[in-house]
Parts: C-alpha cells; sequence; structure tokens
C-alpha cells in the first residue's frame, strides 16, 4: 500500500465520526450546572454619591433578549444606531437601580421606573441628592432622575432624546 493511500485511509478514519456529528442535526440541551453559569445574576455596578454618603447598586442582566438583538440598525461612520430609538445599539444598560446609604447599608429599590426599561448614562448631582439615568424604551430614549431622600424615579423630557452623538451630563450652575 501507497504511503499516499495510508494517509488516506487514516484521514478518512479520524474524520468519520466528525462527519457523523454534523449530520446529528437534533438540538441538546446544556447540562443544568451550565444554564445555571450563564444564567447567574451579574455583580452590580457601583456608583457612590460625590459626598460618598449614598451608594447606588445598578443590576445588569447577563444577556440581552433576542428581540433586542434582532431589532434594525444603521450603520454610520463607524456607530451602530437604533432607528426607532434614536440612541446607539448594543450598549451595556442597566436593569435596575438599589440606593444604599452609608454606613448603615439599608438598601431602598428605587420606584417608578417603567417596567422593562433600559438605564444608562448615570450621573450624580453634585450635592448627591439627585442621580440622573436616561431610560430607553422601544421608542425612544428619555431623561429620568432618582431623589435620593425618597428613592422614588421621574421622567425629566417629555421628548425623546438622540443619545447618539450627545451623552446627557450636569451643568455647573457655579459659573
Amino acid at each position: 500500500m501507497s504511503p499516499t493511500l495510508r494517509l488516506v485511509m487514516l484521514l478518512a478514519v479520524l474524520s468519520a465520526p466528525a462527519l457523523h456529528a454534523q449530520n446529528d442535526s437534533s438540538y441538546h440541551q446544556p447540562s443544568a450546572a451550565l444554564v445555571a453559569v450563564v444564567d447567574a445574576p451579574l455583580t452590580p455596578s457601583v456608583y457612590l454619591s460625590p459626598d460618598k454618603k449614598i451608594m447606588v447598586l445598578a443590576s445588569r442582566s447577563a444577556l440581552p433578549p433576542v428581540a433586542e438583538l434582532a431589532q434594525p440598525e444603521l450603520r454610520l461612520a463607524g456607530q451602530r444606531i437604533n432607528p426607532a430609538t434614536s440612541g446607539p445599539t448594543r450598549e451595556s444598560y442597566f436593569t435596575g437601580l438599589v440606593l444604599k446609604p452609608l454606613p448603615d447599608g439599608t438598601e431602598v429599590r428605587v420606584a417608578g421606573l417603567p417596567e422593562g426599561a433600559r438605564l444608562g448614562n448615570l450621573g450624580w448631582s453634585r450635592d448627591g441628592r439627585t442621580l440622573a439615568f436616561t431610560v430607553t424604551q422601544d421608542r425612544g430614549i428619555e431623561l429620568w432622575a432618582a431623589d435620593t431622600a425618597t428613592a422614588k424615579a421621574r421622567r425629566l423630557t417629555a421628548r425623546a432624546l438622540d443619545t447618539v452623538t450627545i451623552t446627557p451630563e450636569w451643568v455647573d450652575d457655579h459659573t
């Protein structure tokens, strides 16, 4: 038997299991342990107030929903834009906010947020009494604020924001 023929036969024998695996088109569920690891909640992000008296724990989801990934997007000059929201696509976001006054550490969930809101662009006021943030919904991005004394959020803008090129920031009123 020639060396070339031996090589061909060896490759055929070694590739047979791989060919069989490719023909198996049934869906296989991952193990429960793997599902638990992938679906485990992420560690929240922490934002400390300027006066260091309040900490915000911002929770995030591990994976975006498929419906969010399937939304149309425009690509312009390296930007990926969601035409429905006039904001960027594929950005990480928060799903909830918890206030934790220091040093007692009592946790209070911020109330008044819309169901399924995607929160971003968190920013403290200079005095630490207000936390501003954006809320992305299906039809646009709104500016919101949470009062740290009451842990209640409220919408600040009736009109949607364009956050592709501009990120909301606090303005220094001491000028």
